[in-house]
């Protein structure tokens, strides 16, 4: 079992398993849940789905849940995240930074 501490600064537990081959893409995923107190320090906003509370902070852009799959202003609301999550994680770079392709 190695524990590995990567740039993100989250520490990463990683154990080596077997995984068997498959056709099937794998889909990762991970859930931070913070203190609405957090603020972040990079970004010109950040967005957030409250687990819990009401969230009044102000430190957040404050999302609910799609009441529908793949609707237009779900869709409409991904891109505007996934677009600031960029500017965030490119912020400093010196030249640009392809974080998401598009498909196509």
């Amino acid at each position: 079992m190695d524990f590995v501490a990567g740039s993100h600064k989250n520490p990463i537990l990683r154990i080596p398993i077997p995984i068997p081959k498959t056709t099937f893409r794998r889909i990762g995923m991970a859930i931070r849940y913070l203190t609405p107190n957090a603020r972040q320090l990079v970004a010109e906003r950040d967005h957030a789905m409250p687990a819990r509370g009401s969230g009044t902070s102000g430190n957040f852009i404050l999302v609910e849940a799609p009441a529908r799959l793949f609707v237009s202003e779900a869709l409409a609301l991904y891109e505007r995240i996934r677009s600031d999550q960029a500017k965030a994680l490119a912020q400093g770079a010196s030249s640009a930074v392809p974080l998401y392709q598009t498909a196509g």
